[in-house]
């Protein structure tokens, strides 16, 4: 199982020709989001609201900015979306939220939690790192998108990612350049090369896969040049690929929907169709396993759950949510075969 999420992109060797410029880049997600959050000059220990449904990436985010985290629970109808407490925020004084709009869907709540931000003076982010490609204008205000170029997104490209924020705002996010000792161009083309549908590694590119992986640090430096290129290219072709996304989701949603023991969350009209969202309310494990046992390449945020975790919904779901790619670089056999034995699990 080699492509949990696979690029679109099949070659390094792309068209640059009237390729978008995309004006504040940064060498990883993370650090887009770090950035942001020091532009509000915030106090240290502030509290800031973010999903406990999310990769571990945006906590770490803001414990690296020396603020305090503070984990809001799913909703209780087995969505994936948070339950963002207006009068939680309100009485633990929140400084800032990150609005995570998760697998290229707007948060329904997009509207509410912006004007109520909005009015009571609170940072608002919206962590589309996923999801390039959603419709702007629903996002009505805030003070920063991020999109991200790493595994799992709607651009899945050499990693790295972009910020857009308000404008007269820019000059704060003057970056430099990657160091040559940074490996960052050398990472990124390694990475591309793991989500290229089909690709392997040679015993060459392994070790120095291993190589530069241990030489990463937290420094916050622009995207390198290559970086920079694969990105602009995914997002120029992103509107090109969707139909054969979109081809991939509903031959697959064919068959889901007629096995009663599997769930499609959300409505496809409204998404990005790269990847299709599972809840699996029974037997998640038998669900994995056979996934496993039948070579299908999936993908579950959160394996284990602490016992001691208080969030009740997000204990007693955030486990039972798989995802399954339905990039465009996967061949349609494929995905015939992954739609087939879907439909007879039992």
């Amino acid at each position: 199982m080699n492509y949990f999420f696979p690029s679109f992109i099949e070659c390094f060797d792309v068209e640059q020709k009237s390729l978008p410029q995309l004006k504040i880049t940064v060498n990883s997600g993370t650090n887009a989001l770090r950035l942001l959050l020091r532009s509000f000059d915030l106090s240290p220990n502030d509290k800031i609201a973010i999903p406990a449904f999310v990769c571990d990436s945006v906590k770490y985010a803001v414990e690296q900015e020396k603020l305090t985290p503070v984990l809001f629970d799913l909703k209780p109808d087995n969505s994936f979306w948070t339950s963002y407490d207006i009068d939680l925020i309100k009485s633990m004084d929140i400084k800032a939220v990150i609005l995570v709009h998760l697998y290229g869907f707007i948060h329904p709540d997009t509207k509410e939690i912006v004007d109520f931000c909005e009015s009571n003076n609170i940072k608002l982010i919206h962590d589309a790192a996923q999801s390039y490609g959603i419709d702007e204008e629903k996002l009505n205000k805030g003070d920063g998108i991020v999109y991200s170029f790493g595994p799992g997104k709607s651009t899945t490209a050499a990693g790295g990612a972009w910020i857009k924020t308000v404008e007269g705002k820019e000059s704060f996010f003057t970056l430099s350049k990657p160091t040559l000792f940074s490996f960052q161009n050398a990472r990124a083309k390694l990475f591309l090369k793991t989500r290229i549908f089909g690709y392997k590694l040679n015993k060459y590119e392994k070790l120095l896969n291993k190589i530069v992986n241990k030489t990463h640090s937290t420094t916050i430096f622009s995207m390198s040049s290559f970086q920079l290129k694969m990105a602009s290219y995914s997002v120029s072709k992103l509107s090109e690929i969707t139909p054969f996304r979109k081809k991939r989701y509903f031959m697959l949603k064919e068959a889901i929907i007629k096995n009663p023991l599997l769930t499609i969350i959300n409505s496809d009209t409204d998404g990005l169709n790269f990847k299709i969202i599972l809840f699996i309310k029974n037997e998640i494990n038998k669900f994995k396993k056979y996934l496993e046992l039948n070579n299908i390449p999936y993908f579950t945020l959160f394996d284990k759950i602490q016992e001691s975790d208080k969030l009740i919904n997000f204990k007693k779901n955030a486990q039972k949510f798989v995802e399954i790619s339905c990039e465009a670089s996967i061949p349609e056999s494929e995905i015939e075969r992954i739609a087939s034995l879907i439909n007879n699990f039992k």
